[in-house]
């Protein structure tokens, strides 16, 4: 006798033979990026779909990072099923100021969904062609399911991030995958719905792909193979721990986007630069005493720093001094803020040339102005 499960498609239930349900187990690389398979499974199972340790290790360091996020900033999860995570965060901690944006392959009706937020969206996508402009999030998150997907992801990881954006994901460890019992198949009964058959048989079906995962040495080994894996796309690895509870082994890996390089040090053609800086750090610079003067500085222009047009010399300095100051607070803000010494170099370094450069034309135009002043 054939095992069968049961396939939601609409309003309708039609039989599947285990047969059939093998053609869609995922396998990686499959071309369809598995979708059949994950919107069967999340419709049916119901089941949580990753342990609760493994996301409340992801909602810690997603909260210690709230403080710097905005209503305007977005956090992606990718592979987020039917929600879980978020649900799990709103009950610890509430609505989010930030916008959430859930990422899955699979077709999950609206009813299925777990979280009730409303600055939550979701996007049935894959996670090898998101459909996001680039550097729209400042966060994003994957709690097990990116090592189930195509290797492009990481990627599109890499262009939807903003520059400095972080990245929290856990991973399986090849002893996540035990050898536990499979779930046991029982054929429909009087007490035995069709629906639970399929349950038991997508359940068997999941863990089946794990095996495969690890039998074809598919998952991450050791901290170097995961940094070699981000550092391909220049995801630069802040951390990456081996965790454990009784029964769970997996990976937890703290990474971010490095800051784009820095144009030239020409006075004239950073502002823009200095508002990214500004608009990323507001709540932290909000606190400065000079912050509103800064703001007018910046929305003038860099006449208001160079030209003579409208203001004396004396006004002229003062904006500079704004400048300065606020060129030596990101200097004190980003001391050993960066692992990675490269990055370091980059952002401190090009902040110094700028600030050297003002400095000596402020300190050269103000010996100029001092011996032309009438004696």
């Amino acid at each position: 006798m054939a095992t069968r499960a049961l396939e939601r498609n609409g309003s309708c239930l039609t039989l599947l033979s285990r047969d059939d349900l093998a053609t869609i187990i995922p396998r990686p690389g499959d071309p369809h990026d598995n979708e059949e398979f994950y919107s069967l499974y999340y419709n049916v199972t119901k089941e949580p779909d990753s342990p609760l340790q493994t996301r409340l290790s992801i909602l810690k360091k997603l909260k210690r990072e709230v403080s710097k996020l905005q209503e305007e900033d977005y956090v992606l999860d990718l592979g987020s099923g039917r929600q879980t995570l978020e649900a799990d965060y709103k009950k610890r901690y509430g609505e989010p100021k930030f916008r959430f944006v859930t990422l899955d392959k699979a077709r999950i009706g609206q009813n299925q969904l777990l979280a009730d937020m409303s600055n939550l969206d979701h996007v049935q996508a894959s996670g090898s062609s998101q459909p996001f402009k680039k550097e729209t999030f400042s966060v994003v998150l994957s709690n097990m399911a990116l090592d189930f997907m195509p290797p492009e992801t990481m990627k599109e990881v890499h262009l939807a991030l903003k520059p400095g954006g972080r990245v929290f994901v856990n991973l399986h460890h090849p002893r996540l995958v035990s050898d536990i019992d499979e779930p046991k198949i029982i054929y429909p009964s009087r007490n035995r719905s069709k629906k639970d058959l399929a349950k038991r048989v997508l359940l068997k079906a999941s863990k089946d792909y794990k095996k495969y995962l690890k039998e074809n040495d598919m998952l991450y080994k050791s901290h170097d193979e995961i940094k070699e894996a981000f550092g391909r796309v220049d995801l630069v690895v802040d951390q990456v721990l081996l965790k454990k509870s009784a029964s769970d082994n997996w990976w937890e890996v703290d990474a971010h986007k490095r800051e784009r390089e820095r144009k030239s040090g020409n006075i004239l053609e950073v502002f823009d630069e200095f508002r990214d800086i500004l608009e990323q750090n507001k709540a932290e610079y909000e606190e400065k005493e000079y912050y509103g003067e800064l703001e007018k500085v910046l929305d003038q222009g860099p006449c208001s720093i160079y030209s003579l047009a409208s203001k004396g010399k004396q006004s002229l300095f003062h904006n500079r001094k704004v400048i300065l100051r606020f060129l030596q607070d990101e200097l004190v803000r980003t001391k050993g803020m960066y692992k990675d010494e490269k990055e370091e170099q980059l952002v401190r370094g090009w902040l110094l040339s700028v600030k050297r450069k003002l400095s000596s034309l402020q300190r050269t135009e103000r010996q100029e102005y001092n011996r032309n002043l009438p004696k």
